[in-house]
């Protein structure tokens, strides 16, 4: 449990650093037009990739990737690395905690199914 909150955590900085939304919108939603946002059919979408204006003057995908990577970078730089020390930091000090609440679930029966 603790385990996928940390993923989702790195998840999230990750997609709003490059696409400026959360995991969910981002595997989800279809199009977030208007804004410098991003999905992921938007980012499959072969007619949208590219870094320089078209015609009509509509800016590709690749150039809002960019900006928000030199807008968003150096903070999701900094949150990768401290999440997983965070979480590392927590773990040791709830190890107590998360082994009795492992040793209920035994009991239960239930800890083959859930682990803390």
């Amino acid at each position: 449990m603790i385990g996928l909150a940390e993923t989702y955590m790195l998840m999230n900085v990750a997609t709003q650093a490059a696409f400026k939304t959360n995991p969910v919108t981002f595997l989800t939603s279809k199009g977030l037009s208007g804004s410098h946002s991003i999905t992921l059919q938007e980012l499959f979408n072969k007619n949208r990739f590219y870094d320089k204006p078209d015609m009509a003057g509509v800016q590709g995908v690749g150039y809002y990737i960019g900006t928000n990577l030199k807008t968003n970078g150096f903070m999701a730089a900094i949150q990768m690395a401290l999440i997983p020390v965070c979480f590392r930091l927590g773990r040791k000090l709830a190890n107590p905690a998360i082994r009795r609440t492992n040793k209920l679930l035994a009991d239960g029966g239930i800890a083959n199914t859930v682990k803390v």
